[in-house]
């Protein structure tokens, strides 16, 4: 098992050796320094800035309403499920942007089985009440293919959910109110970063056959 975790707490590193010496996890959960439990993962890298304390980003986009997206072929990616521009390409992916969703029955954004590149960007996505689906589902999509960014989650089993994707970029989104803030499932080599996951019962959650994950400066605090 090889992995890699800077920390300035000598006594946070000896918790961590203890882990890997004891046992052969699968999973890690990343709660943040005032719950510091962790469960480490072969090839996930942590930064030392992963678990700062600090207040949750601000954004101040424009939102207009949409009803849930389910995206599940290359053809699905249309205006009428959100896409605002791009033709699919990497250098012109997909952009699914500016969108308030109310997802109390439903994924707010799910997509799966596609093969095109896309950027889900400054959407916000609540529940009335917790409700057991994410706000943001990507699955099976083809490798790095998917960046996520910005958006505000809220309210959700999950607030976004990978599930058999790799190599994809989630960057700047707040996850509250969630069992999960953000849970990466059976994919790898994704990165994580800068991502606000507090007041969740869990703010990161590696779970499966996910190993070589970039968490860097995530913020995770007052989770269960």
């Amino acid at each position: 098992m090889l992995f890699l975790i800077h920390h300035k707490s000598i006594k946070y590193i000896i918790f961590i050796l203890c882990l890997v010496v004891g046992t052969s996890l699968t999973t890690i959960k990343i709660y943040g320094q005032d719950n510091q439990t962790m469960e480490q993962s072969s090839l996930t890298t942590i930064s030392d800035d992963s678990l700062l304390l600090t207040n949750s980003p601000s954004f101040s986009y424009s939102y207009s309403s949409h009803s849930p997206i389910e995206i599940t072929d290359d053809l699905d990616f249309t205006s009428a499920n959100g896409v605002v521009s791009g033709s699919g390409v990497e250098e012109d992916p997909f952009i699914i942007e500016g969108w308030k969703i109310d997802a109390s029955e439903s994924h707010g954004i799910y997509i799966s089985q596609t093969t095109k590149y896309f950027n889900i960007q400054k959407n916000f996505i609540s529940a009335e009440g917790s409700s057991p689906t994410s706000a943001i589902y990507i699955e099976n999509v083809m490798s790095g293919t998917a960046k996520i960014e910005n958006n505000d989650c809220q309210d959700k089993l999950n607030g976004i959910f990978l599930y058999n994707s790799s190599n994809n970029f989630l960057t700047n989104n707040s996850c509250t109110n969630c069992a999960f803030g953000i849970c990466v499932e059976e994919s790898s080599n994704n990165n994580l970063l800068s991502n606000y996951c507090s007041y969740n019962r869990i703010g990161i959650y590696f779970k499966g056959l996910s190993n070589g994950n970039n968490a860097t400066n995530n913020i995770c605090n007052s989770n269960d």
